[in-house]
């Protein structure tokens, strides 16, 4: 890498050029579509191939389809004022008998 080339009692440093390319993605190297493959596929998982002139048929087919839609709701605990309190008496309770008992 840092090299020093020696030519008649002169130093000059070696230098070089050099690019680093990535190879071409395998997902661009064939855009071939195979349809025997995409019917194995479709039937395979209960589904169906839409070619690019049945866009309409697609949409319909979408937009016809019900979203369910699931919503967590959190709850704070200090909500629960009971809850907080005993949730705080039984580490006491559990700390004290710790510290009674000779525990650390």
């Amino acid at each position: 890498m840092g090299g020093v080339q020696k030519n008649d009692e002169k130093t000059t440093p070696l230098r070089a050029n050099f690019a680093i390319v990535a190879p071409p993605s395998r997902e661009l190297i064939d855009l071939e579509c195979y349809e025997e493959l995409l019917g194995q596929l479709a039937s395979t998982t209960n589904g169906r191939v839409f070619r690019p002139d049945e866009a309409d048929a697609l949409e319909s087919l979408l937009s016809a389809q019900t979203v369910r839609r699931v919503e967590h709701q959190a709850q704070p605990l200090w909500r629960w004022w009971v809850v907080l309190a005993a949730l705080v008496a039984l580490l006491s309770a559990e700390w004290i008998v710790r510290k009674v008992g000779g525990l650390p």
